[in-house]
C-alpha cells in the first residue's frame, strides 16, 4: 500500500471518527437543552406538589385553590424525552404522571366541593374559603 493509499485510508477512519463524536456531542448537547428546559417546570410542580401538602396538613378541610400543574414543556418536549438514559426516563415520566394525576385529584375535589355546594346552599360559606364555583 503506497504513502497516498494510507493517507487516504487514515484520512477515512479520521473522516468516521469525527461523525461519529459529533453525533454523540449533538445528542448530549440536545439533551443537556431539554433537561435545561424542563428543569424549571419540574422544580415548579415539585415545590406546587410540597405547598399543596403542606396546606393539606394545615388546613384537611378543602385545599389550596392555586393550585395548577405546569405541563406546558413537558408535552412540548415529550418526544426527546426518550432519548435520556433509561433510569432518568423512567424518574421524570414517573413524576410527570404523578403531577397529572395530583392535578386531577384537585380538579375532582373542587368538582365535587361546587356539587355540595349547589345541593346544599350555605355550605360552601362554612367551608374554609369555600369552593370557587
Amino acid at each position: 500500500m503506497t504513502g497516498e493509499q494510507q493517507a487516504a485510508r487514515l484520512g477515512g477512519v479520521a473522516g468516521f471518527v469525527a461523525a461519529r463524536v459529533e453525533a454523540v456531542l449533538q445528542g448530549r448537547r440536545r439533551r443537556a437543552a431539554v433537561a435545561t428546559a424542563l428543569a424549571p417546570e419540574i422544580a415548579i410542580n415539585a415545590q406546587e406538589l410540597g405547598e399543596a401538602q403542606l396546606e393539606r396538613v394545615k388546613t384537611p378541610v378543602g385545599y389550596p385553590r392555586d393550585f395548577r400543574i405546569s405541563m406546558v414543556m413537558f408535552q412540548a418536549l415529550a418526544a426527546h424525552i426518550g432519548e435520556f438514559p433509561p433510569a432518568m426516563t423512567s424518574d421524570i415520566l414517573t413524576f410527570d404522571g404523578a403531577c397529572a394525576r395530583a392535578e386531577a385529584l384537585y380538579r375532582e375535589i373542587e368538582e365535587a366541593e361546587c356539587a355540595v355546594a349547589a345541593a346544599l346552599p350555605g355550605t360552601a360559606e362554612r367551608a374554609i374559603g369555600g369552593p370557587q364555583c
